[in-house]
């Protein structure tokens, strides 16, 4: 399965690149109110990987053949080559979320 992936249809992972988005983001934050208290919490979903949902046109680029049997697996599976890019997306654009709707006035 793996070696059939076009790896090119996919975004690159990145790694590493978290801290830096910290430390940045602190910094903004610091220059913005230099009095006012920085706080910061990790999170760790459980099981979140599992829970992402494929659309039907990612399914066929997981799925993997066991014998006589073709396997779907409807959410993201581990060991996938794709996954890892896909839930870098996914993780992504639920950061972006979370840091928009932690601005915004009315969503306090």
């Amino acid at each position: 399965m793996n070696d059939r992936m076009n790896l090119e249809d996919y975004p690159e992972v990145q790694y590493g690149y978290a801290l830096q988005r910290i430390l940045h983001t602190i910094h903004h934050f610091r220059r913005k109110e230099k009095c006012k208290r920085i706080l910061l919490a990790k999170f760790d979903c459980n099981n979140a990987y599992r829970r992402v949902h494929l659309g039907a046109n990612s399914i066929f680029k997981v799925a993997f053949i066991v014998g006589r049997f073709l396997f779907l697996s409807l959410r993201l599976p581990f060991g996938a080559k794709p996954s890892a890019a896909l839930w870098g997306v996914v993780s992504e654009v639920l950061c972006d979320l979370a840091n928009i709707l932690a601005k915004r006035e009315e969503f306090w």
